[in-house]
This record gives structure tokens, C-alpha cells and sequence, in this order.
């Protein structure tokens, strides 16, 4: 397992990094447990939407929410593809 900054990657108190998601345009809550509440979220586009919820070139809006020591929440335009990095 690789370390960034000390602290191993994908385990307790260190980065985590979700899985490639789908967003849907609402709040969506990512579940990354690291047993303490994250410094910095941070959400990676990897696919833009098209303006009618589907996948597309346009950069999508993103506006983070709540977070806590296993939660994050983030809402992006809807049909965009994005990772949410939490460490």
C-alpha cells in the first residue's frame, strides 16, 4: 500500500478515493470512513453532462455539503461523471 503525506492510502485517517460515480443533480452522500472527519474533499471530473442530465462535454457545477468521520456529501450536475477525494 502506498503513503502520501505519512499516512496510507485507502486505510484509516489516510486519502480515500470513491469509486468513479454518476452524478444525479442532488446531494449524494459517499461513505469513506476514515474515522475522522476529512480536512479537505475534494471531487475530480472525469466526464462533463450535456445540460439535459445525461453524460456530455459541459463542466458540471459542484457544490460540497456535510461532511463527517465517515460521510461526505457533494452534489454535482446531474449526468456528469466524477472521484471524490477525501483526506
Amino acid at each position: 500500500m502506498p503513503y502520501i503525506n505519512g499516512d496510507s492510502f485507502n486505510c484509516d485517517g489516510g486519502i480515500y478515493l470513491s469509486n468513479l460515480t454518476t452524478a444525479t443533480g442532488a446531494p449524494q452522500t459517499l461513505t469513506h470512513n476514515r474515522n475522522r472527519t476529512p480536512a479537505h474533499v475534494m471531487a475530480f471530473v472525469a466526464g462533463g453532462h450535456d445540460g439535459l442530465g445525461a453524460a456530455g462535454t459541459q463542466f458540471p457545477t459542484i457544490t460540497y455539503g456535510a461532511t463527517s468521520t465517515t460521510q461526505a456529501t457533494v452534489t454535482v450536475t446531474a449526468g456528469a461523471k466524477f472521484v471524490l477525494m477525501v483526506w
